[in-house]
């Protein structure tokens, strides 16, 4: 005989999302690690320069992103983030931390998707340092960090450029 699992299962997924952490949720006020890494874009004005977090986020915030070059949702998103710095509304710092086999594929994504901001490369030795600072497994994963270095909202999973926009107006621009 065999038992109709469906209602269990539906009971199972409710339990399961009333546990779940609400979208683009983030600890209050956890301070943001600092970094220091290589800009590896061509056409970035901070190309061929190390990078730190740090300097990124002072004034006025930043939108950091993670991504790899074969990630799907993360090349999906891409013209949403590159839209939004090329405006000027946001800092967005791209951060290549699971590039495996190297850069090839990731500075061909470069070259054919028109990318100008920056670009930061974590070697491989310097993926689990990010990966213990930055504790979301998935990918894309963007932090808003605000002018004092602390963590504001993290985004999960790519998201079109009205809700990064959105976020980036609760989260990072001060209300008058």
């Amino acid at each position: 005989m065999k038992r109709d699992l469906r209602p269990l299962l539906s009971v199972l997924l409710l339990v399961l999302a009333a546990c779940a952490p609400e979208p683009g949720s983030a600890p209050a006020a956890v301070a943001a690690a600092d970094f220091e890494l290589p800009d590896i874009n061509p056409a970035s004005s901070s190309y061929g320069k190390n990078v730190r977090l740090s300097t990124l986020w002072e004034g006025r915030g930043v939108v950091l992103n993670f991504m790899a070059s074969w990630c799907m949702p993360c090349r999906i998103e891409l013209p949403a983030l590159q839209a939004i710095h090329a405006s000027g509304d946001a800092r967005i710092v791209w951060v290549a931390a699971d590039e495996g086999a190297g850069t090839e594929d990731l500075m061909a994504l470069v070259r054919s998707s028109g990318l100008t901001l920056p670009l930061l490369y974590a070697a491989p030795d310097r993926v689990s340092e990010l990966a213990r600072a930055y504790t979301s497994d998935v990918l894309p994963s963007t932090y808003l960090i605000d002018a004092d270095g602390k963590i504001r909202q993290l985004i999960s999973g790519a998201r079109p450029e009205e809700e990064f926009r959105r976020a980036i107006a609760d989260s990072l621009i001060e209300k008058a």
